[in-house]
C-alpha cells in the first residue's frame, strides 16, 4: 500500500511538472526571445527529471517508445549537434561550401578567422535548436511515461487547457484594448486582429485550432455533464478564435482536425460507448454554431482571400525545396534557413522560414534525415490511428493532424512554446498503453537514459545559454541599429565585430557596417558593401548605399551603374535613388547613356522634384520616341505654360492608343487655355469613371463646366464629387470649397457663401471660416463677418490676426 501511494504521489508530481510546461510555454511569447527559450527548455528538463523519479518507482524502470520514432528523432538531434560544432574546414567546406565565402568575408574585414568552422550557416541559431531538440525529447519522454501510466486523458486535457488559455488571454487583450502583449512588451509593427502571447495571427490560429479536437476529446471522456459542456464550450471558443484570426492555414487546420476526429470516431464507433457517441453529436453541434458565428464575422475577409487567390507561400516553398536540393546530405543547419536562403536566392524581402514543414526539415537537416523523420512520424501516426480506442487518443491524433496541416503553409511548430504542446499531443497520440507495449515496434528507454537526457538539457542551458542570449541575431541587430541612431560609433564598433564573428553568413551585419562607414566617411564603406553583396546578391540596399556614396565622391557614372543594380532588384526604389544622383549633378546625359534601355525608369526620373526645366527637357527628348505618355504630357504642360496651348494639343495627338488620365487632364487644360471650355468638359466626361484620380476628374469637370457657363452641370459634377468622398469630412469640405470658388467665378456670391458654410460644418479645420469672413465683408454682411472672425480668434488663439480686428474678443 505504501509503495502504491508513493507511485501515486510521484505521478502527481510528474503530471504537475508537465502541466507547467504545457500551459506556461505558449504564454512565454511562444519562446520567441532567447530568455523565453531557455525558460521553456528548463521546464522541459524539469518534466523529464520528474519522469526519471516516477520510473524509479516502477518495476521495470523504463518506458517504451516507437522504435522508428526514437531512431529518427535521435538522428535529427545528433545531426543538429554536428551542425553546431566547429569542424575541420576540409570537412565543413565539403558539405557547406558557403563557409569559404563567410571566412573570406571575415578575413577581408580584418577580423581573425578560426581554423575550424561549423556546418551550419547560422551557428548561434543551430545552438538554440540543439536546446529545442533536447526540450522536445524531454517533453515527449515525460508525456509518454504518463500515458503508459494511464494518464493520457490528462495530457489531452492539459493541451486543451493551454490552447484555451492562449485564446482567452488574446480575447482579453481585445476587451481591454491592449495593443502590446500583456501591456508590457513592445507593440508589434504589423496589424493583427488579436494581440496576446502569440503575436503572429497565423501562429495563434493554428495553435488554438490544434486545441479544438483536444477539447472535444476531453469533453467526450468527461463523465459529468457540467465538465462535458465546459470542454465543448472550450472547443467552441478555440474554434471561434481560430476563425477570427483570419488565417487561411488556421481555418484549414481547424477543418482537418475536426474532420480527422470525426473520421476516427466513426471508424471506431463500435469500440465507443453510447454515451460517447451521443456526446460527440452534441460537441459537433456546438462547434458548428461557433464556426458559423466565426465565418459570419470574417465573411468579407474570406471573400477577399478567395478572390485574391495568392499562392506566394507555394512559390516560396518551391524555392526552399531548391535550397534543400543544393544541400542534400547534411542540410544548411537547423534554424539556419534564413541565412542560407538569402545567399542562394537573394530576395530583397527577408524570408525567415519557408512556411512549409517538409521544406523546412529537408533544407535544414538534409534530404535523408528530413524525409526519414517525416516518414517515420507519419507511420507512427498511422499506427496510432489504427490502434486508437479512446476519445483521448483520437483527439490527440486529430490535433497532430491539425497542426501538421497548418505547418504546410506556416511555421508555428518553429515556435518552441507551440512545439512543446504539439510534442506532448504527439506522445498522447502514438504512445503505447500500459496494457499493450507493442514490443515488436517499440524500444525500451531506461530511467538512466532519461536521466542522462535531463542532465544534458541542464548542461546545454548552462553551456549554450550565455552565447544564445548575448549573440542572438535580433538582439545584436537591435543594439547596432540603436547605436547608429544615437551616433554612438564606439559602442557600434565593439558589437559589430561580435556580430560578424558570430553570424558570418548574415548580411544584415555587414550592411549595418556599411551604413556606419558611410555616415562617418570611412573609406572602408566599399569593403563592407562588397561583403554584403556577396552574402546577399539579391538585396537592393547595398547598391542604394553604394550609389549615394559614389555620388558624394563625384563618381557619377559608377553611381548610375549602381542605380541600375537597384532597379534590377527592386524597381520601385530605383527612381528615388536616381533622383538623389540627379540632384547632386543635374546632368541626365550619363543616366541616359547607362539607362537608355529602361524608358520607364528615365520617365520616372523626369518626375523627380526640383529638377531644372532643362534637365526634364533633355530626358523628354530622349524619351519622346519611346511611346510613353510621360514625356508628351510634360512637353504639353510646358507648352501651355509658355502660352502655346495649340502646340500642346498637337503634342498629345501624336500618341497612339486610348488616352490615359494625365493625357486627358492636360488636353482639357489646353482646351481651357484656348477658351474651348465646352470641349474640355466633353473630353473629361468621356474619360469615364475610374477609381484612381476620380476626384481630380470631377473637380476638373466642374471647372470646365463653370468656364463654359453651365452652372447646373458644374453643380452636378460637385455633387458627384461630394458623393465620392463617402462621408470623409475633409474630402466633403474640399468639394464644398471647390463649389464656393466656382460659384464666385459665376458671380453667385450667395451660393458661394452657403457652400462655404457647408464646408465649415463638414470639417471645422478646413479653413473655410477664413473665406466666410472675407466673402461676408465683400457682400456687406458685417455681422456674419464678425461672427466668423470671433470663431477664428477662438480657434487660432489671441495672437491671430482675426483677434486684432476691432470688436473681436
Amino acid at each position: 500500500m505504501r509503495s502504491r501511494n508513493d507511485r501515486g504521489r510521484r505521478e502527481r508530481v510528474a503530471l504537475a511538472a508537465i502541466a507547467g510546461l504545457i500551459v506556461v510555454a505558449p504564454e512565454l511569447m511562444g519562446g520567441a526571445t532567447p530568455w523565453a527559450l531557455l525558460a521553456i527548455v528548463l521546464l522541459a528538463g524539469a518534466a523529464a527529471s520528474t519522469g526519471v523519479w516516477l520510473l524509479a518507482a516502477t518495476s521495470s524502470g523504463s518506458f517504451v517508445v516507437p522504435r522508428g520514432v526514437a531512431i529518427a528523432v535521435a538522428a535529427a538531434l545528433s545531426l543538429t549537434v554536428l551542425q553546431a560544432v566547429p569542424l575541420p574546414t576540409a570537412f565543413s567546406d565539403r558539405f557547406s561550401p558557403e563557409g569559404v565565402d563567410a571566412r573570406a568575408s571575415i578575413a577581408a574585414l580584418g577580423m581573425g578567422v578560426p581554423s575550424w568552422w561549423p556546418l551550419s550557416a547560422s551557428e548561434i541559431a543551430t545552438r538554440s535548436q540543439v536546446l529545442v531538440g533536447l526540450a522536445i525529447l524531454c517533453a515527449f519522454s515525460s508525456a509518454t511515461i504518463l500515458c503508459s501510466r494511464g494518464q493520457r486523458e490528462w495530457i489531452v486535457r492539459l493541451g486543451a487547457t493551454s490552447t484555451l488559455l492562449v485564446a482567452l488571454v488574446s480575447l482579453a487583450h481585445v476587451t481591454l484594448d491592449l495593443r502590446a502583449p500583456f501591456g508590457v512588451f513592445p507593440e508589434p509593427w504589423w496589424n493583427t486582429p488579436l494581440i496576446g502571447p502569440l503575436l503572429n495571427p497565423n501562429h495563434l490560429s493554428g495553435f488554438v485550432a490544434m486545441g479544438v479536437p483536444l477539447s472535444l476529446a476531453a469533453g467526450l471522456d468527461a463523465r459529468a455533464r457540467p465538465a462535458r459542456i465546459g470542454w465543448f464550450v472550450s472547443a467552441a471558443i478555440s474554434a471561434g478564435v481560430a476563425v477570427v484570426c483570419a488565417s487561411r492555414g488556421g481555418i484549414a487546420s481547424l477543418v482537418v482536425g475536426v474532420l480527422t476526429l470525426a473520421v476516427l470516431m466513426f471508424a471506431r464507433r463500435r469500440a465507443l460507448s453510447r454515451r460517447v457517441v451521443l456526446a460527440s453529436l452534441g460537441g459537433l453541434a456546438v462547434l458548428a454554431m461557433a464556426a458559423v458565428v466565426g465565418v459570419a464575422l470574417v465573411l468579407d475577409w474570406v471573400r477577399h482571400e478567395v478572390e485574391r487567390g495568392s499562392y506566394e507561400k507555394l512559390r516560396l516553398a518551391s524555392r526552399g525545396l531548391e535550397l534543400a536540393l543544393t544541400h542534400p546530405w547534411l542540410g544548411v543547419g537547423r534554424g539556419a534557413f534564413s541565412a542560407a536562403f538569402v545567399r542562394l536566392f537573394g530576395t530583397d524581402e527577408r524570408i525567415d522560414h519557408p512556411e512549409n514543414i517538409v521544406v523546412q526539415w529537408t533544407s535544414e537537416w538534409g534530404l535523408i534525415v528530413g524525409v526519414a523523420l517525416l516518414v517515420t512520424l507519419a507511420a507512427a501516426w498511422a499506427r496510432g490511428a489504427l490502434a486508437a480506442r479512446s476519445p483521448a487518443q483520437m483527439g490527440a491524433l486529430a490535433s497532430v493532424a491539425s497542426i501538421a496541416t497548418h505547418d504546410l503553409v506556416d511555421f508555428a511548430l518553429e515556435m518552441p512554446g507551440i512545439a512543446m504542446v504539439a510534442t506532448t499531443a504527439l506522445a498522447a497520440a502514438i504512445a503505447p498503453s500500459a496494457r499493450r507495449e507493442e514490443a515488436d515496434v517499440s524500444v525500451a528507454i531506461s530511467s538512466r537514459t532519461l536521466g542522462a537526457l535531463a542532465a544534458a538539457t541542464l548542461v546545454g542551458v548552462l553551456a549554450l545559454g550565455p552565447s544564445i542570449v548575448s549573440l542572438d541575431q535580433r538582439l545584436l541587430q537591435s543594439e547596432l541599429v540603436s547605436a547608429l541612431r544615437r551616433g554612438d560609433f564606439e559602442s557600434f564598433d565593439a558589437r559589430i565585430a561580435d556580430a560578424v564573428r558570430a553570424h558570418p553568413s548574415e548580411p544584415v551585419f555587414t550592411l549595418l557596417g556599411a551604413h556606419a562607414a558611410a555616415r562617418r566617411g570611412d573609406e572602408r564603406v566599399a569593403l563592407w558593401l562588397n561583403q554584403t553583396m556577396r552574402l546577399a546578391p539579391g538585396w537592393h540596399e547595398p547598391h542604394r548605399i553604394a550609389a549615394r556614396w559614389l555620388t558624394r565622391r563625384r563618381a557619377f557614372e559608377q553611381a548610375w551603374l549602381e542605380v541600375r543594380e537597384v532597379r534590377d532588384r527592386l524597381p520601385a526604389v530605383a527612381p528615388r535613388v536616381g533622383c538623389d544622383v540627379l540632384a547632386a549633378r543635374p546632368d541626365p546625359s550619363v543616366a541616359i547613356r547607362v539607362l537608355g534601355d529602361d524608358s520607364a525608369l528615365l520617365d520616372a526620373l523626369a518626375a523627380c522634384p526640383g529638377l531644372p526645366d532643362g534637365v526634364v527637357s533633355q530626358l523628354d527628348d530622349a524619351l519622346v520616341a519611346s511611346g510613353l505618355e510621360g514625356p508628351h504630357v510634360r512637353r504639353a504642360r510646358r507648352a501651355i505654360a509658355d502660352g502655346r496651348a495649340a502646340d500642346a494639343i498637337r503634342e498629345l495627338e501624336g500618341l497612339s492608343g486610348p488616352p490615359g488620365q494625365q493625357v486627358t487632364f492636360v488636353r482639357a487644360d489646353a482646351l481651357l487655355a484656348l477658351h474651348r471650355a465646352a470641349e474640355a468638359a466633353t473630353v473629361l466626361e468621356q474619360l469615364g469613371v475610374r477609381p484612381e484620380g476620380e476626384d481630380e476628374r470631377l473637380r476638373r469637370l466642374a471647372e470646365a463646366r463653370a468656364a463654359a457657363g453651365d452652372a447646373d452641370g458644374m453643380r452636378d459634377a460637385v455633387r458627384d464629387l461630394v458623393a465620392s468622398a463617402s462621408g470623409a469630412p475633409a474630402r466633403v469640405a474640399a468639394a464644398r470649397m471647390v463649389l464656393a470658388r466656382l460659384e464666385r467665378q459665376l458671380g453667385n456670391d450667395g451660393r458661394a457663401l452657403r457652400a462655404l458654410e457647408e464646408a465649415h460644418r463638414a470639417d471645422p479645420s478646413s479653413r473655410a471660416l477664413d473665406q466666410i469672413a472675407s466673402l461676408s465683408d465683400e457682400m456687406g454682411d458685417i455681422a456674419r463677418a464678425r461672427r466668423a472672425r470671433m470663431e477664428i480668434c477662438r480657434r487660432d488663439g489671441s495672437t491671430s490676426a482675426a483677434c486684432a480686428r476691432p470688436g473681436i474678443e
